[in-house]
C-alpha cells in the first residue's frame, strides 16, 4: 500500500529573524509551492587515460529556487512583506511545513534562507487576483523528517 501524502495542508512560512527563538508566520492564501531544486555542477576531469569516456566529479551545489503561487490579497500583511523583501533585497529564513503530522512541531520541513527574486501579479477578468513569486535559495536547504 502507498505511503503517499496529500499535499493539501502544506504551509509556506517566513521567519522574523529573532534570536534565540525565531518565529515563523504562514504566508496567506498560497495555492502551490514548488522546490527546492537541488543541483550540483559537473566538473569535467577527463584525461588522456579516461578510455575515451568523459569523467566528472561533483562541483558546487545549488539549492535552486522555490516557486509559490497564491491568491493575492493587497491588504494581507504577509503579501506586503514579500514586496518589501523584494524591494530591499532581504535574505530571510523560510520553512515549508509538510502535512505529515497533526502538530506543527512534529511535521517534516524544509528550512532555508532565501531572497525574493521575482514577483508577478495577475488580474484576470474571469478570476481572482493572483501572484507568483520565485525565491532564490542562499546556502544549503535542509529537510528535517517529522516525528
Amino acid at each position: 500500500m502507498t505511503q503517499a501524502i496529500h499535499a493539501s495542508g502544506t504551509l509556506f512560512q517566513r521567519g522574523n529573524g529573532a534570536t534565540p527563538t525565531e518565529v515563523f508566520t504562514t504566508l496567506a492564501e498560497i495555492t502551490e509551492i514548488g522546490g527546492p531544486q537541488l543541483e550540483s555542477e559537473d566538473i569535467d576531469v577527463t584525461s588522456m587515460d579516461s578510455n575515451g569516456w568523459r569523467e566528472y566529479v561533483a562541483g558546487l551545489k545549488d539549492g535552486g529556487e522555490i516557486s509559490i503561487d497564491g491568491n493575492f490579497v493587497p491588504k494581507e500583511t504577509t503579501h506586503a512583506q514579500m514586496i518589501t523583501d523584494f524591494n530591499a533585497g532581504t535574505v530571510s529564513n523560510y520553512q515549508i511545513l509538510l502535512p505529515d503530522a497533526e502538530l506543527d512541531a512534529n511535521k517534516s520541513k524544509w528550512t532555508f534562507a532565501a531572497k525574493v527574486k521575482s514577483l508577478e501579479f495577475s488580474h484576470p477578468a474571469d478570476g481572482v487576483l493572483g501572484f507568483s513569486a520565485a525565491l532564490k535559495i542562499s546556502g544549503q536547504p535542509t529537510l528535517t523528517p517529522g516525528t
